[in-house]
């Protein structure tokens, strides 16, 4: 009788050994696998911060993009005011030429107005010396005319008493 329970035991240990060895088997897969399982958690944790980080430089982009959406804007309108200032620019200096055009105008106008009336004053001044000499002219005239006047009318009024002073 020892003997089938030795048969049985030792089939029950051959049961065990191979459940030992399918044990250790399954025990070096769980190690394995647990091995496995340790190494894809850290890459998934290395992902979530991988995602994390290129959230981050999403947000950062985001911010980059606003803020070079504010550049453009503020770009284009200083573009937009230097045109402006340009053009403004270009109408004040025509403005200017055609001011500065019609000053030199006025002064040349100016300028032969003053030789007209330069040239009126020497007249003037000439007319007045030749009236001035006219007038003593005249008055020297009108001497000699008063006294030519007066001596034939002496000699009228003589004439007069002529036939007179033969009485005497």
């Amino acid at each position: 009788m020892q003997e089938p329970v030795s048969k049985d035991l030792l089939s029950k240990n051959n049961e065990l050994g191979k459940f030992k060895e399918v044990v250790q088997e399954k025990d070096v897969l769980l190690r394995n696998n647990r091995a496995r399982i340790k190494e894809l958690e850290q890459q998934v944790e290395d992902l979530k911060n991988e995602n994390r980080a290129q959230a981050d430089q999403l947000l950062a982009m985001d911010s980059m993009k606003s803020q070079m959406e504010d550049y453009e804007r503020f770009y284009s309108k200083i573009m937009t005011d230097s045109e402006q200032l340009v053009q403004e620019k270009l109408e004040l200096q025509n403005r200017f030429n055609e001011l500065e055009e019609f000053c030199r105008d006025l002064l040349e106008k100016y300028e032969k107005a003053k030789a007209v009336v330069e040239e009126f004053e020497k007249q003037q001044d000439a007319l007045q010396k030749q009236l001035t000499e006219y007038e003593q002219k005249s008055s020297t005239r009108s001497s000699f005319e008063r006294l030519s006047l007066l001596r034939e009318q002496e000699k009228r009024e003589a004439s007069m008493f002529e036939p007179l002073q033969g009485l005497n």
